[in-house]
């Protein structure tokens, strides 16, 4: 099974064929411009990427006599310099107003015209493709967004960036039908991730994982790890774990703890998480921070 999702997520990484409307068309146009090879010796060739096979890049360089073929392996070449700077200022517009069903296109294009030279591309350009993953599953297509954020782990070797796509990968398949791999990824992520560190997803994952299968008790635990290892400094994912922690807490009947935790992550000025579902459950959140009514008071008000 795991070995057929790998060969789906490759598949889908590298098969990318965007629906694309007339604007969008006119958008990707500068898509099929002349490329530029820039070697390590520092020579440059013009001309067009026609594949990769074993590891070495096949260039075609066209001249005034025909065309000429070139074959590089990685260790020779410094970049390829793709055209396409429109169209990534393009979906980088529509993302800043929030039209990400119109984006997607646009960068599945791109990665269309790079994904199979993903080795040659330059650290900064492989890394551009991290946006295509984070919108690839804000749109709900985890599946595209696990199988790009593979791919570009495959050639990354900078330790933030790996940190970020593991975290992509790590969430994707939480959105996925595979639990147990899910819980192996989690629990690998906490493994090798400091509970001082800046970020508690791996946490949050395996508290969340429990309390959908209604194992409050485990889930409430998990969930407290991180809460209990932070500090002044911002934590991803805290608010999640704060989250799970007061909802297990409830389940469980502690309405004393959920309270007490809800005030926590009320004084520590932890906004209530707006994804993964848990936006519905805010009002359970605003009841128990809230002050607490005197039971005399309470009382009149049922005179």
């Amino acid at each position: 099974m795991r070995k057929l999702l790998a060969l789906f997520f490759a598949w889908t990484a590298a098969s990318l064929v965007p629906a694309q409307t007339t604007n969008d068309m006119a958008t990707l146009s500068d898509l099929s411009g002349t490329q530029v090879l820039v070697l390590r010796t520092g020579q440059v060739y013009e001309g067009r990427a026609a594949g990769v096979k074993e590891g070495s890049l096949t260039f075609i360089r066209t001249h005034a006599g025909g065309q000429a073929e070139y074959t590089f392996t990685s260790d020779e070449v410094e970049r390829i310099d793709f055209p396409g700077g429109e169209s990534k200022l393009a979906a980088e517009e529509l993302l800043a107003t929030g039209r990400t069903a119109e984006a997607l296109p646009i960068l599945e294009a791109l990665y269309r015209q790079r994904g199979a030279y993903l080795g040659f591309l330059s650290e900064k350009d492989r890394a551009y493709f991290i946006t295509l993953v984070e919108t690839a599953r804000e749109a709900g297509d985890p599946y595209l967004s696990v199988g790009v954020a593979k791919a570009l782990l495959e050639y990354t070797s900078a330790p933030e960036v790996r940190n970020r796509l593991d975290d992509l990968v790590l969430l994707g398949h939480y959105n996925l039908p595979l639990k147990d791999d899910t819980r192996a990824l989690a629990e690998t992520w906490t493994t090798a991730r400091p509970l001082y560190g800046d970020s508690a997803l791996g946490w949050y994952i395996l508290a969340r994982l429990d309390y959908d299968a209604g194992e409050y008790e485990s889930a409430l635990t998990r969930a407290l790890t991180p809460v209990t290892f932070s500090s002044q400094y911002p934590m991803a994912y805290l608010s999640h774990c704060y989250a799970v922690a007061i909802l297990s807490a409830q389940a469980l009947g502690e309405e004393a703890e959920a309270r007490a935790l809800a005030g926590e992550m009320l004084a520590r000025h932890l906004g209530w998480p707006q994804d993964e579902g848990l936006a519905k459950l805010e009002p359970v959140y605003r009841e128990l921070s809230a002050p607490a009514v005197p039971k005399d008071r309470e009382t009149d008000s049922k005179r």
